[in-house]
């Protein structure tokens, strides 16, 4: 078993560094498309920069100022009618002048310019505006001699158109991207997975290790355990070998000790009556006593063997 799960352990070793190595590679790969796709998006940024800045230099009375036009210029008029298409206020409005007014006249119009959402523009969107970039006349230094707000809306407006076409080239890039950080999650969460098994399978690997490392201890104990009953074994059979010729003599003893039990009654009985009424006689008249009358009476009279 030990042996089957070690195999077992190994062969998912080898899976889990050959997963590590493809995931480490993908990361590599992943770093180096990201960092092709940022720096494709960085080139618009000097431009978004520059819209930021130009931004700052306009004020709500510039943007009143054009407001209150009855009848603006066509370049001022058109770059408001972009803002429309491009929806900084999220507000869907109409291309209509009137409906330009009333987004010039959101109070935080300049703020949500400055936080527009770039990567939310769509494509219907930059379709609208390209429709106005047509005229040739629509030029931020054209514009520059017909309104200072004007001309600071427009540099916005070409540089979010900028970074759009950018970021359209870039986007099968990002797409990439996102599709490999999608593949290398998942092998990160099957590497997770394996590893888990892993470290499941080397626990239970030290564990049937440490029971063979004590079964094998209890097996080695017992063997030395075993050596040295034989060893006994062996000294009580020369010890029994040694013996035989005691036997026979054994066996005479046993066959007179069985006949002596017989006999203890009445031997009790006779020694009883020596020690109690021969003491204080001769020799002689004690053996008459204790052989002719005592025993003579036990075994005759009372038939005590």
């Amino acid at each position: 078993q030990i042996q089957s799960k070690t195999s077992i352990a190994n062969e998912q070793k080898n899976i889990a560094t050959v997963k590590q190595e493809a995931a480490s590679e993908q990361a590599v790969l992943i770093a180096a498309e990201k960092e092709k796709a940022d720096a494709a998006l960085n080139e618009a940024m000097p431009a978004v920069k520059a819209a930021e800045a130009a931004l700052d230099n306009l004020h709500k009375e510039d943007l009143t100022e054009i407001k209150n036009f009855a009848k603006p210029p066509k370049q001022v008029q058109d770059v408001c009618l972009m803002l429309i298409c491009l929806r900084p206020t999220g507000e869907k409005l109409d291309e209509t002048w009137a409906d330009a007014k009333k987004m010039l006249s959101n109070s935080s119009l300049l703020e949500k310019l400055k936080k527009y959402p770039k990567e939310n523009i769509t494509e219907k969107m930059m379709k609208g505006v390209r429709r106005y970039f047509k005229d040739p006349s629509i030029t931020i230094e054209k514009m520059e001699t017909i309104s200072k707000a004007g001309k600071g809306l427009l540099v916005w407006v070409v540089a979010i158109s900028k970074y759009y076409e950018v970021a359209k080239n870039v986007e099968p890039l990002r797409n990439k991207v996102r599709e490999m950080e999608k593949n290398q999650a998942k092998t990160e969460k099957e590497l997770f997975e394996l590893n888990a098994q892993l470290n499941a399978l080397e626990e239970e690997l030290k564990q049937f290790n440490e029971q063979y490392q004590i079964q094998n201890e209890e097996l080695t104990n017992l063997q030395m355990e075993a050596a040295l009953m034989e060893k006994r074994l062996n000294a009580a059979s020369q010890l029994i070998s040694g013996l035989t010729d005691e036997r026979t003599r054994w066996a005479n003893d046993i066959k007179n000790l069985k006949e002596n039990r017989v006999q203890l009654i009445g031997d009790c009985l006779l020694a009883a009556n020596f020690l109690s009424y021969s003491g204080a006689f001769t020799r002689d008249f004690r053996h008459d006593m204790v052989y002719k009358e005592f025993k003579n009476k036990i075994c005759t009279e009372l038939q005590i063997p």
